[in-house]
């Protein structure tokens, strides 16, 4: 059973976490060999990291339907948490967008701390849900 729950985990990590990244690893690459300088918030000012944690964590709630009822309570919460992680991410995503669309300005400090935030919250809550999802 351990193995099955690694494997699952690693499947997810890979295929879900790092190949979700792949757009902003890219920009970065791109900035960088045009020789750019950048920022972190150049390649995230847009809430590019609030989209992959939405989807990381409404994958990861979804895993959680129909598995055993061992550990249900954990479930519960990992998964109640993972809903409002995701609900945080699409609402504050919207709000950025709507703020650009508008003109507003963004304080860029505070859309990276929150995006960096959400988004390895999400990872950490996201991942127990995934290996959870397999416990039987």
């Amino acid at each position: 059973m351990g193995q099955k729950i690694f494997e699952k985990a690693a499947r997810w990590l890979i295929f879900s976490v790092t190949i979700s990244l792949v757009p902003l690893i890219f920009t970065a690459i791109s900035l960088a060999s045009r020789g750019n300088s950048f920022d972190l918030i150049d390649i995230i000012g847009n809430g590019e990291l609030l989209l992959i944690s939405t989807a990381l964590c409404a994958a990861s709630v979804g895993e959680l339907f129909g598995t055993s009822p061992k550990y249900r309570t954990l479930k519960i919460v990992l998964g109640g948490i993972a809903v409002v992680l995701l609900m945080l991410a699409a609402l504050n995503f919207a709000d950025i967008s709507a703020a650009k669309t508008s003109g507003t300005q963004i304080v860029p400090d505070v859309l990276k701390a929150t995006s960096l935030y959400i988004f390895f919250s999400s990872i950490i809550v996201s991942g127990g849900c995934i290996v959870v999802s397999e416990v039987e």
